[in-house]
């Protein structure tokens, strides 16, 4: 439906800071795709739940998503129209950012990260919150790694390296300047074990039943 020469893609819960579309709109003249910076907030830092903690380290790490793996979140991604019709569409069913960078890429257009491109998206509060999501996201990963040559057997040693992950994510949760107490550390690590074993477990499953 949109007209213009441009797009900006955000989700339905997040804030964009004041200046986000500005600019955006300013990074998109020396680039085609951009993906900003996506900061995680919550309803209290002084009182934060344990999920909360947990994300605000883990959750949307936009920058390494962009310059490590090429693509980045819809939460905070604009683009020129030109590129997106030349492109095409997001497909549902599967991580449909992950695979439209990816073609994107393919076709010459690479995603530019911007950090001063801000979205605020708020943490998730509890672990059915955060349970959901990952149940969502391991599902259409999981569909859109089937579609690989060797799919299946990517996807089995994918899922022990996510299940062995929080042994190498220790140092970044005690670190991070993210969290100031210990007690929101300690948090943070058990959501974290928790999270990845059940990451672990829903893979299998899909696995299992092939889904």
């Amino acid at each position: 439906m949109a007209c213009g020469r441009f797009l900006a893609f955000i989700d339905s819960d997040c804030r964009p800071e004041k200046d986000w579309l500005e600019r955006g709109l300013a990074r998109l003249a020396q680039a085609e795709v951009i993906g900003g910076r996506v900061e995680v907030v919550v309803e209290d830092v002084h009182a934060m739940r344990p999920v909360e903690a947990f994300e605000k380290v883990f959750a949307f790490p936009n920058k390494a998503y962009v310059q490590r793996k090429g693509f980045s979140i819809t939460a905070n991604l604009l683009m020129r129209r030109a590129v997106y019709d030349t492109v095409g569409g997001f497909r549902s069913g599967v991580s449909e950012d992950l695979e439209w960078c990816q073609r994107a890429r393919a076709q010459g257009y690479p995603v530019v990260y911007a950090d001063d491109v801000v979205v605020l998206h708020p943490a998730r509060r509890d672990f059915s919150e955060l349970l959901r999501r990952w149940k969502r996201l391991t599902r259409e990963a999981y569909l859109l790694t089937l579609e690989r040559r060797f799919g299946r057997v990517r996807w089995a040693l994918r899922s022990w390296v996510v299940l062995l992950s929080p042994f190498g994510h220790l140092f970044q949760v005690l670190v991070s300047p993210k969290l100031e107490r210990t007690r929101d550390k300690l948090a943070a690590i058990g959501v974290l074990f928790a999270i990845r074993a059940v990451r672990f477990v829903e893979a299998h499953r899909l696995l299992v039943r092939r889904e």
